[in-house]
C-alpha cells in the first residue's frame, strides 16, 4: 500500500511509494536518478482510506530525501518540515471524541504544530513543554507538560468531558464542559488555519475517531508504529546523540536557555566510530597504553592517546578510561620464557593476543604439584592485590582442561591465593585462605591459535587470616593439574592494586601505566545550576572495592565498585546524600543520569530512581572532567541539558 507520493526536486516528477520502498533505497534511487544530490518532497497518503490526498503546492511538502540521501532518524525515514509554511491539510468526519498520536523532534524555537485535528490542537513551545488545547469560541482548556526534550511519541484525546495529554511515561488532564469547534479537518505540521509550522522532524501521524482508554493511549506507539519495525531504544528516543555524521564532540547549535530540545553536548561512540579531534588533542596520559582493537587483539597506544575499546564481535565498546595509575610488579609479565621452571617445558611462542608480543605454550613434565614455572614479583604488601592472567586452551591432543594461577609467600612455601580455570565447564575456583574473590571472563571463543581465551583475575587480602605481609611474593603457573603432561598457552600475567585494568607489559623490571585524564572542552554550554547529565558506561573492573567518578560534572557524583554491592552510584557532599545500589555488576552497560536544580536533585541508574531536596549542594563552576578516580570504565555515550529533566524522562533514559 502506498505511504507517500513523492515529488522529485529537478523535473517536478511524482510517484507513489510504500514504506518498504522508502526503507529499501528504491525511492532514492528515483529521486537521485537525474541528479545524484537531487532532493526530494512528500505528502503523506491517509492509510485509513478516509481523508482524501488534499493538493499541496511544491514548497509546502516536508523534504524527506535531501541531498541524494534519505533523512533518517536511527535508519528509519522521516519527514523534515522547515518551520515556515511546510505541513498538510486533509478533510475528515468530525466526531464527538478524537485521539491523535504522532512521533516527532521538534527542533525550532517558539510555538510549533505538531497535530491540529477536528479542534484538538497539540504542539510545543519550543521549550520543551508540549500542550493540548480545544479549540472553541470562548475559552481554551489546556493540559501541559514540561521537560520533554528531542524525538517525542505523543497522543492526545478529547471527548464531551475530559481532556488528556499522553508523552512518553507521563499524563496530564483535565475536565471540561466546552463545546469543541469541530473543523472537520486534520492538519500536520501546523495548524488547520496554517499558522505555527513546525520547524524539525515528524515521522507518523494518527487520528481515530473515538476516545482512547488509558491503557490503549500508553500502549499506542507499541502497537501502531512497531509494523514499521521496532521502535528505537530509550536512549534513541530521548535524541541523545549530536548526528551521525560529523563532529559529535561540540556544544550542540541546539543548546541554551529558550532551546532545550537537544542536548548542548554529546559524546556517542558507538555510532560515529571515531575519538574525534577535540578528544585526541586534549587527552592526558603521559605513558603508552593498551587496548582493545577491532581485530580482538590488544594493541599499544602512545602516551596521551585515547582509547576506543572495541567488543569480541569487533564493534566499538565505548572510550577506555583508566583514571589511576598502575604497575605491573611481575617481570617478563608476557614471557614465560624466561621465568623460573619446575617440571615444565615452555615450547616456541606463537602469537599472541597481545600484538608484537609471543605468547608461549606451558607444558607440565610430570610434577604433579610441583610442576610450575614462577616469576618473583616483590614483597607481599598490607594492601589487597589483583592476580590476573590471560590464557589459551591449547588444541593439541595434550591440551590442559583446567590449570591454576597462584600467589605463594616464597620463603616459607606458603599459598597465599591461587585460581584454578576450568575449559570444559567455564568455571573458576579459589583456593588457600588469604583469596577473597575470583572471576573469569572469555575474551574469544577462537583465540590467536584456535582455542577459547580467557581473563582470569583474585583478589587477595596478605593480612588476613595469615599475615605475610613484608614476606617475598612469587606468582606461580601450574599448567597440569592431573600429571598427564597437559599444556596451556600464557600470553600475560599481572599484579597490581584492584580493579583489574588493562595489560601492562614489562620486561626485566615492573612497568607503570599512568593514569588517563580529560576535562571537557568550551564548557561555557554548561548551566550548573540547572542540568541534566546523562551516560552509558560499562564499568571495567571486576567487583573490587574502589570508587570512582567515570564522569565529573561536579563535585558530587561517584561510582563505587564494592564486596558486597556490585556497583553503587552516589552523590554525595561531605557525606553519602543519596545512594543506588546493586546497580550492574561489572563489564555489563550502565545507563545512569544526575538531574537537579535549586529544588534539589534526582539520582537514576537502570530504572532506579531516587531524589532529594539539597539544593546547591551540587553546584561546581569549574570545567567538568572524564574520571576523577581510579574506576575503570568504557565510556558509551555522554549527554548534557542545560535543565533539570523530570524523572519520567530520566526513568524512560535509564531503563
Amino acid at each position: 500500500m502506498a505511504t507517500i507520493i513523492a515529488e522529485r526536486s529537478d523535473d517536478g516528477a511524482t510517484k507513489s511509494f510504500s514504506f518498504s520502498e522508502i526503507q529499501n533505497g528504491t525511492l532514492v534511487a528515483w529521486a537521485t536518478e537525474n541528479v545524484a544530490d537531487a532532493d526530494a518532497r512528500a505528502l503523506l497518503i491517509d492509510q485509513g482510506g478516509e481523508a482524501e490526498t488534499p493538493s499541496v503546492p511544491s514548497d509546502e511538502k516536508p523534504v524527506i530525501v535531501s541531498n541524494g540521501a534519505l533523512v533518517e532518524d536511527f535508519s528509519r525515514a522521516i519527514l523534515d518540515f522547515d518551520g515556515t509554511d511546510d505541513g498538510y491539510v486533509y478533510d475528515i468526519q468530525s466526531r464527538a471524541a478524537i485521539t491523535v498520536a504522532c512521533r516527532a523532534d521538534p527542533q525550532g524555537s517558539g510555538r510549533q504544530t505538531l497535530i491540529d485535528a477536528d479542534g484538538l490542537l497539540v504542539y510545543t513551545d519550543g521549550n520543551g513543554t508540549v500542550k493540548a488545547r480545544i479549540t472553541d469560541g470562548t475559552s481554551t482548556p489546556i493540559v501541559t507538560l514540561d521537560r520533554h526534550l528531542g524525538v517525542m511519541n505523543v497522543v492526545a484525546a478529547v471527548d464531551e468531558s475530559t481532556l488528556v495529554l499522553h508523552v512518553g511515561g507521563e499524563t496530564a488532564s483535565t475536565s471540561h464542559s466546552v463545546d469543541r469547534t469541530q473543523s472537520g479537518k486534520v492538519g500536520v505540521g501546523k495548524e488547520v488555519g496554517g499558522a505555527n509550522p513546525l520547524q524539525g522532524h515528524l515521522s507518523d501521524a494518527f487520528a481515530w475517531g473515538r476516545f482512547f482508554t488509558p491503557a490503549e493511549r500508553s500502549d499506542t506507539f507499541k502497537r501502531r508504529l512497531r509494523r514499521y519495525g521496532p521502535l528505537p531504544e530509550p536512549w534513541q528516543e530521548a535524541d541523545l546523540r549530536n548526528v551521525r555524521r560529523g563532529d559529535v564532540h561540540q556544544p550542540s547549535e541546539f543548546g541554551g536557555p529558550d532551546q532545550l530540545n537537544k542536548p548542548a553536548y554529546l559524546l556517542d561512540f558507538p555510532v560515529v566510530k571515531i575519538i574525534p579531534d577535540k578528544i585526541q588533542n586534549n587527552w592526558s596520559r603521559p605513558s603508552a597504553a593498551w587496548v582493545r582493537n577491532e581485530n580482538g587483539l590488544y594493541e599499544q597506544v602512545g602516551g596521551a592517546t585515547p582509547r576506543l575499546q572495541y567488543g569480541e564481535n569487533g564493534d566499538p565498546e565505548g572510550l577506555l578510561v583508566e583514571g589511576d595509575a598502575r604497575t605491573n610488579h611481575v617481570p617478563h609479565s608476557s614471557d614465560v620464557n624466561m621465568w623460573d621452571k619446575d617440571n615444565v617445558s615452555v615450547g616456541a611462542g606463537v602469537e599472541s593476543i597481545l600484538n608484537g608480543e609471543s605468547a608461549y605454550p606451558l607444558t607440565g613434565t610430570g610434577g604433579g604439584v610441583k610442576s610450575n614455572a614462577y616469576q618473583s614479583a616483590g614483597t607481599l604488601s598490607s594492601s589487597n592485590k589483583v592476580f590476573w592472567g590471560i590464557f589459551e586452551q591449547d588444541t593439541t591432543t595434550n591440551g590442559s582442561d583446567s590449570f591454576i594461577l597462584r600467589i605463594r609467600e616464597q620463603d616459607g612455601f606458603f599459598g597465599v591465593a591461587s585460581l584454578e580455570y576450568s575449559f570444559s565447564t567455564d568455571t573458576v575456583s579459589v583456593g588457600e585462605d588469604n583469596v577473597i574473590e575470583g572471576h573469569r571472563r572469555v575474551l574469544s571463543e577462537q583465540g590467536p591459535n584456535g582455542g577459547t581465551v580467557v581473563l582470569i583475575q583474585a583478589r587477595y587480602d596478605p593480612t588476613s587470616p595469615n599475615d605475610y605481609s613484608g614476606s617475598p611474593r612469587r606468582v606461580q603457573i601450574r599448567p597440569d593439574t592431573d600429571d598427564g603432561n597437559d599444556t596451556v598457552i600464557v600470553h600475560h600475567v599481572q599484579l597490581e592494586e584492584p580493579p583489574t585494568s588493562s595489560p601492562i607489559i614489562t620486561g626485566s623490571s615492573t612497568v607503570t601505566r599512568s593514569s588517563d585524564s580529560y576535562l571537557l572542552q568550551d564548557s561555557e554550554w554548561r548551566s550548573p545550576e540547572n542540568e541534566t547529565w546523562i551516560y552509558e558506561i560499562i564499568p571495567r573492573g571486576f567487583s573490587t572495592p574502589k570508587s570512582g567518578r567515570p564522569i565529573w560534572p561536579n563535585s558530587g557524583i561517584e561510582m563505587v565498585i564494592g564486596d558486597t554491592t556490585p556497583f553503587d552510584l552516589r552523590t554525595f557532599s561531605g557525606s553519602i546524600v543519596t545512594s543506588i545500589d546493586n546497580v550492574l555488576p561489572a563489564h555489563e552497560r550502565s545507563v545512569t543520569a544526575l538531574a537537579h536544580d535549586d529544588s534539589g536533585h534526582t539520582l537514576a541508574a537502570n530504572g532506579q530512581i531516587k531524589s532529594q531536596s539539597t539544593p546547591h549542594r551540587l553546584r561546581d563552576e569549574t570545567s567538568p572532567g572524564i574520571l576523577k578516580g581510579g574506576l575503570p570504565v568504557s565510556i558509551i555515550r555522554v549527554a548534557y541539558f542545560p535543565t533539570r529533566l523530570s524523572d519520567s524522562a530520566l526513568h524512560s533514559f535509564t531503563s
